[in-house]
């Protein structure tokens, strides 16, 4: 999955989870489809999520707000992979040595997105999917590693 679709369905995700209305019934049917073609590889309907945002005033503010975030996140941690220490000539990481010698306990991957957004996309109620997956999330960040935020 290219990282612009991920950071979609991330957003998608997070802005539906914060609806405080209910979608439409056929905004739910057109997302369900979106979750049967992503269950069957198709990364290309991600894209029919953000045409969905940006056409619901509803979603739009949400969705927007979160995908400028990420994007932005995005940039960062590309600006700061031109910093790390591994990119250092070796003669200038000698004082690095003992940081690298440093052994954190390894958590559990996380699971992949299409895991985690496949089901909620094809929830009858996609909104109410979300909110439930997202309050697991918030008890236990470690389990949603790096994938929302």
């Amino acid at each position: 999955m290219k990282v612009t679709d991920a950071n979609i369905l991330k957003a998608f995700l997070v802005a539906l989870s914060q609806l405080s209305e209910p979608l439409p019934e056929t905004l739910n049917q057109q997302i369900n489809a979106i979750g049967l073609a992503l269950a069957k590889g198709d990364t290309k309907a991600i894209e029919k999520l953000e045409e969905i945002a940006y056409n619901n005033p509803q979603l739009e503010p949400l969705y927007d707000g979160i995908a400028c975030d990420l994007q932005k996140k995005e940039s960062e941690q590309e600006r700061d992979k031109l910093f790390e220490p591994n990119s250092l000539p070796l003669t200038d990481r000698s004082d690095l040595t003992l940081q690298e010698n440093i052994v954190a306990p390894l958590l559990p991957p996380p699971p992949r997105l299409p895991e985690i957004a496949t089901p909620i996309l094809q929830s009858p109620q996609p909104q109410e999917a979300a909110k439930v997956q997202l309050a697991k999330i918030n008890e236990n960040p470690n389990w949603f590693l790096g994938l929302l935020f």
